[in-house]
């Protein structure tokens, strides 16, 4: 990050809890991260829409690292990935420091759609009546994880990051010798994964274990079932 940090780099976005690698920062990452952003005067955009999936650990908000941090950052996250509303299009931003607030919605007067009350009742009932949803709901994550994580071992030429957030796992199916394998598993197993090129990580696939045991585990039969028979 040094050597790619020139006088042209104002700003530094960081996707916290990570996707697609499923870390849980530490506190102690995030300061050493921190000190690097103050080394070169930039300002901290934070994603963080999967703050409420955690498995591992505990999720450190970007502005509570420390008053720099605080002062020099926009924190943006979202209910839509963890109670799982996209459809209604509600997010938000955190930003303490009232200049950089003033100067944040400037910018956005006219550019985004006015917040309607849909979004606003839909928020209140996502953040205050839904806890044990919530907890049930990690619950039976953390269990696909295991699950996805057991299973993939057993199936040779491919191994998946430790998911300590999110329910996005990245696997790593290099060991194939596939030049496309994100394709080979769309049409040998009629499993649409995402492609690790989105990611500029050739050779990977992105799996998604948010979903029932049932469909998890077919999947993961038919991507067994197509290697085996590749090699």
């Amino acid at each position: 990050m040094e050597a790619a940090c020139d006088e042209n780099v104002k700003s530094f976005v960081l996707s916290n809890p990570h996707n697609p690698s499923g870390r849980v920062f530490s506190r102690e990452e995030l300061t050493e991260l921190q000190d690097f952003c103050s080394r070169h005067d930039l300002l901290m955009i934070s994603d963080e829409i999967h703050c409420d999936l955690v498995f591992e650990g505990k999720h450190v908000p970007w502005f509570s690292v420390n008053e720099e941090a605080r002062e020099h950052s926009v924190t943006l996250t979202s209910a839509s990935k963890t109670y799982n509303i996209p459809a209604i299009p509600y997010a938000f931003a955190i930003i303490p420091n009232a200049e950089l607030r003033q100067k944040y919605l400037d910018i956005c007067y006219g550019l985004f759609s006015p917040v309607g009350v849909l979004g606003i009742e839909a928020l209140r009932a996502a953040y205050g009546q839904c806890g044990e949803w919530h907890r049930e709901l990690i619950a039976y994550l953390r269990a696909n994880r295991d699950y996805m994580e057991e299973r993939i071992r057993s199936i040779p030429g491919i191994s998946v990051n430790h998911n300590e957030a999110t329910y996005l796992a990245f696997a790593d199916c290099r060991e194939l010798g596939l030049e496309d394998p994100w394709t080979f598993f769309r049409e040998k197993a009629g499993v649409n994964f995402n492609d690790g090129r989105d990611f500029d990580a050739p050779g990977y696939v992105r799996i998604n274990f948010a979903c029932p045991r049932s469909q998890l585990k077919e999947a993961l039969d038919r991507v067994e079932t197509a290697v085996r028979e590749l090699i």
